[in-house]
């Protein structure tokens, strides 16, 4: 829950501990009134798989919430840690058939996926034709089921996959018999191989930071931004001095970087793949040991 307005971007996040699932809602909703409390704090308090988390963009915000959190005696509070995504760059098929025999009843499930770059901000969708006689029509929901579940742990580094399109080709299962487990765990695994095989990489929240600065100090607060894997995006005179607009990936600002707190103003800006200095952002390229996010749930579904 956030209050109405601009929505709350999950780049950041902290997880509660300790909370009996009986308790989950009596704590989520102490945590809202502590949201509501502080008419500038922009976090929102969620469940994701039995767990509860609270998310923002504001690092000083999210951990002033966490003090609070310790100070009330609500729950025992994780480390603030980066949400991190992924994405595929490529197109690539796979296909994928469990079978299982069980006291006596057998269990079979089988699918072929396409899995190729969506649109930037479009989560995951999963198509499907219904026409297309290679398709039981009884399998679609729980390969979709096991295609979702699949995509919230990533490829690389355990992080959703987003921002793709996932096209059913075929399927099929017993018409009679426990085929649904079998459906999802096909689902599943075909994402899986796929999105290996699709020029998968890491995402990583960028925010732009303005820095104002008197022209003698520009040299310094370059190099910073630079060292920071910043990539400056304008330079504008000012009355007194200069005015530097940044991109910069949000692990490097946080008080947690290797170089500290940057000081500077910023605000989120979008995510981009993991670079390391002088790298071309080619797939699968891993730097700077990404913490992996919790799950979160941003895909919808269409069909054609």
């Amino acid at each position: 829950m956030t209050r109405p307005g601009r929505a709350v971007h999950r780049i950041l996040s902290f997880e509660l501990y300790s909370i009996p699932l009986e308790q989950h809602a009596s704590v989520r909703q102490k945590l809202e009134d502590l949201v509501q409390e502080n008419p500038r704090l922009r976090a929102e308090v969620h469940i994701e798989h039995d767990r509860l988390f609270v998310s923002g963009e504001d690092e000083l915000q999210l951990l002033e919430l966490r003090l609070k959190v310790i100070q009330r005696e609500l729950a025992e509070p994780g480390n603030l840690k980066v949400n991190y995504l992924e994405t595929v760059l490529g197109s690539a098929e796979a296909e994928h058939s469990y079978l299982r025999d069980t006291g006596g009843s057998r269990n079979y499930g089988y699918c072929k996926l396409r899995v190729e770059p969506g649109p930037r901000g479009s989560g995951l969708q999963f198509l499907y034709d219904l026409d297309n006689e290679a398709i039981a029509r009884q399998s679609v929901q729980a390969i979709e089921a096991g295609v979702r579940e699949a995509a919230q742990g990533g490829t690389l580094q355990g992080c959703e996959l987003v921002d793709l399109k996932v096209t059913l080709l075929t399927s099929d299962c017993d018409e009679v018999g426990r085929h649904e487990m079998s459906l999802r765990i096909a689902g599943a695994m075909a994402l899986r191989e796929a999105a290996k095989q699709a020029k998968p990489i890491v995402l990583e929240p960028m925010v732009e930071a303005t820095i104002d600065l008197p022209t003698p100090f520009m040299s310094s607060v370059m190099e910073d931004i630079h060292a920071r894997f910043g990539r400056v995006e304008s330079i504008s005179q000012t009355v007194d001095g200069l005015l530097i607009r940044a991109a910069i990936p949000i692990a490097e600002v946080l008080r947690s970087s290797a170089r500290g707190r940057s000081g500077y103003t910023t605000r989120f800006l979008r995510y981009e793949p993991i670079k390391s200095k002088g790298s071309d952002g080619e797939a699968g390229a891993i730097v700077r040991n990404p913490w992996p996010p919790h799950p979160r749930g941003s895909a919808t579904a269409v069909k054609f």
